[in-house]
Parts: structure tokens; C-alpha cells; sequence
């Protein structure tokens, strides 16, 4: 397990799973769960007269690195998700914090999704606005990175959270970039639900899923 490189205090931490199981859907929106590794633990010294920093500042700086990678390849942002419209898909990915987050101790992962508009129904795809729940594929950050685990990055001051920025960006550029460049279209993502799988879907849903893509395309 690595250690982070800036100032202060830092203990590594174990890695307990895959992660696989740990995708939005499938978990309490928020909640690291017990499976998943965080990438570093950030323990800031104590310093006198000094509050804790809140949840909120500490995200910033991750956000803005991440809006930095997107911006100029046409992500629009919108709170901490980012979203590009591109054929008949939307690529997102979104900074995502912990639900157990507290001044001078959050945790935050990355997730990263496609969602194609047409495969929602009629009658409400015009108040479906594209979301990691939503997806048609979805992914997190550290499953697409080489060490293919769900990884939250834990931080408690902004030398962590700027250093935590480094890294993120870095591995948003390297994986999760090239993997949402081969999923295009509808089309793309329909082979992969050929295969009887999908990130962030059931067997069954893909199933459902591809059935209305033969459907619409006769």
C-alpha cells in the first residue's frame, strides 16, 4: 500500500477486497464499503487554535483538478459531476464524498459513467437527467487503474486533498479516459452487453437493455 508523499502524519492502509460489489447501485450511496480500499489515511497534527477543515473544502481542490483534465475536452461541470454529451451517449464522471465525512476527516472517490438518453422510457426521458445511478455502464475510478480496486482517497488537511488531487486527475487521464473512449456510442455499448456483462449491471439488465437496442434498431 502506498503513503503519500506531502507533509504531516500519514498511515497506509489495508487492502481489504476487490471492490467489485461496490458500485453505486449496488451500495448506500456515500458509504465506503468494507471491502474497498482507501488509497492513503492522512492523521494532520494537531495545531493550536486551528478548526478542522470542513468536507466541502476539502473536495475543492480535487474538483478543480478533475474540471482542469475535463474543460477542455468538452465536459461540462455541474456541482462534482462532469458531463459531455458525444453521439448518442453523455460521459460522466463525478466526485463522489462519504456519507461518515466530518471537518478534518473525509473520504472521496471518483465515478465514472455513460448514459445513453435513448434507452430511458418516453414518457420521462425528458426528466431523466443524466447520473452515475442512471448509467448504462458505470465504473469506479480505482477499478479502471492498475491496481484494479475501488480506492477512496481519505484526507483530513488541504496538503492532503491537493496531493490526493494530483493523483486522481492523473489516473482520470490514464484510465478512465481511455475506457470511456471505447464506449462512443450506443452501439458500443451494446456489445458489451452481448457479452452478458456490464459494469454496474445485472446479467438481466443487460439482457433487457440489448433487447431494446435489437428492438429499435429493426
Amino acid at each position: 500500500m502506498r503513503r503519500a508523499v506531502e507533509s504531516g502524519h500519514y498511515l497506509p492502509l489495508t487492502v481489504n477486497g476487490s471492490g467489485h460489489d461496490c458500485l453505486p447501485a449496488d451500495c448506500c450511496p456515500g458509504r465506503i464499503p468494507d471491502n474497498c480500499t482507501q488509497a492513503f489515511a492522512e492523521i494532520p497534527k494537531p495545531r493550536h487554535g486551528m478548526a478542522p477543515i470542513a468536507p466541502t473544502a476539502l473536495k475543492f481542490p480535487i474538483v478543480t483538478a478533475v474540471h482542469a483534465v475535463l474543460k477542455p475536452l468538452g465536459y461540462r461541470k455541474s456541482s462534482a459531476t462532469f458531463r459531455r454529451v458525444i453521439g448518442d451517449v453523455v460521459h460522466m464522471v463525478e466526485v463522489q464524498g462519504s456519507s461518515a465525512n466530518t471537518s478534518g476527516d473525509a473520504s472521496f472517490t471518483v465515478n465514472i459513467g455513460v448514459f445513453a438518453p435513448a434507452l430511458v422510457d418516453e414518457d420521462v426521458r425528458k426528466f431523466t437527467k443524466a447520473s452515475i445511478p442512471e448509467a448504462h455502464w458505470r465504473m469506479r475510478l480505482g477499478e479502471l487503474s492498475p491496481s484494479r480496486q475501488d480506492l477512496w482517497w481519505r484526507v483530513g488537511a488541504l496538503t492532503g486533498a491537493e496531493a490526493a488531487a494530483v493523483e486522481i486527475s492523473k489516473l482520470i487521464e490514464r484510465s478512465a479516459l481511455p475506457a470511456l473512449a471505447q464506449l462512443p456510442d450506443l452501439a458500443s455499448l451494446a456489445s458489451v452487453w452481448k457479452s452478458g456483462h456490464s459494469p454496474g449491471l445485472t446479467e438481466r439488465q443487460c439482457a433487457k437493455l440489448l433487447s431494446r437496442v435489437l428492438i429499435s434498431a429493426a
